[in-house]
């Protein structure tokens, strides 16, 4: 298996390299006398949700769409069918050792790391008084 680091994630998925520097471009807009900034609160709203379609477990699936309740009707939601029904069915297979390999955690990681690590420390939020 192809080894995940940042050069080759980022060969094999170019969205990853274009995700860095408009990370880059938007630290750039924190300023340095903020009185408040909370690096976490950033980063799973603002970027953890474009990474986890491109690097790690959940690449390969496609992006439901919304729909107003009136068209899909009301179901209960069973847990069993989530995670052994038809959503398994719907992921995209892999089709070669690039795709494996962005599906891995060890990817995942190498992403979520180079992208967590260019935000400024948290300044004044909950994560700094815990």
């Amino acid at each position: 298996m192809i080894t995940a680091d940042w050069e080759t994630v980022s060969e094999a998925e170019p969205r990853g390299a274009a995700l860095d520097r408009l990370v880059a471009q938007a630290v750039k807009g924190v300023a340095d006398d903020d009185a408040q900034w909370c690096a976490n609160s950033f980063f799973h709203r603002s970027i953890k949700p474009f990474v986890r379609d491109y690097v790690g477990w959940l690449r390969g699936y496609p992006r439901s769409e919304a729909r107003p309740l009136s068209e899909r009707g009301w179901a209960p939601v069973s847990l069993d069918d989530y995670f052994n029904g038809d959503e398994k069915k719907l992921r995209r297979p892999a089709t070669n050792e690039f795709e494996e390999m962005l599906r891995t955690s060890e990817a995942y990681h190498v992403v979520y790391q180079l992208m967590y690590r260019q935000l400024p420390d948290c300044r004044d939020c909950m994560c700094v008084r815990m």
